[in-house]
């Protein structure tokens, strides 16, 4: 992950370095080029101070989803090896629900046992030792799910920044279209949508030339 983000960043300082240097010759309109690469646009729109808010923003962001993302994997890694020491789980193959589960259980016993008392036989663990864990003690058990909490957290906190990184590309866009429309008097419509159902919001722009 560090090493794709390093590679994007220097691209992206590579392509705005060309064209500080060379003239103009992509066809892309300006809300093009900020929907691809925040800031590039205002660039083209000679707008340099804006252009190096949205540059650095997107750096920044892809800067701090790496960090997020290599610290998830560590801690990910961290509670599945501390697992296998303490519980004597066999790791492969197994999925987020089973680290949750033998987070909030003891041992495979008692997890099966509460589950059958409600009935809820699609849900127990077969009784081969691919599916086992026994906890040496409750301490460990409670440490353990303190670690998959973090990773976790560090996950969705990488999730929200790739939102971030989409909302930048966007709001970059329609600064793009906010400046051209200074500049040569285009029609920019902005209209927001709200869907009920899913309870989610967003915006849809049109530019008119």
């Amino acid at each position: 992950m560090g090493q794709k983000t390093l590679t994007i960043l220097l691209m992206t300082v590579s392509l705005f370095a060309q064209e500080k240097n060379q003239p103009e010759v992509s066809h892309l309109s300006p809300v093009v080029k900020s929907f691809l690469i925040p800031g590039w646009g205002e660039k083209t729109l000679n707008n340099p101070v804006r252009s190096k808010v949205f540059f650095l923003s997107e750096a920044m962001l892809w800067l701090s989803v790496a960090g997020t993302y290599t610290a998830a994997q560590s801690q990910e890694r961290e509670y599945i090896a501390f697992a296998a020491d303490y519980a004597g789980v066999d790791i492969s193959g197994k999925t987020r629900d089973f680290w949750v589960d033998i987070g909030n259980y003891e041992n495979r016993d008692a997890y099966n046992q509460e589950h059958l008392r409600f009935r809820e036989n699609d849900a127990l663990y077969s009784l081969d030792e691919e599916w086992n864990w026994s906890w040496d003690d409750s301490g460990n058990r409670s440490r353990f799910e303190g670690m998959r909490i973090r990773g976790d957290r560090l996950a969705k906190a990488t999730s929200f920044l790739v939102g971030g990184i989409v909302l930048n590309h966007v709001i970059s866009a329609i600064d793009a279209a906010y400046l051209q429309n200074v500049q040569n008097d285009a029609e920019v419509t902005i209209l927001p949508k709200v869907d009920v159902e899913s309870k989610t919001t967003s915006l849809a722009f049109t530019i008119r030339f």
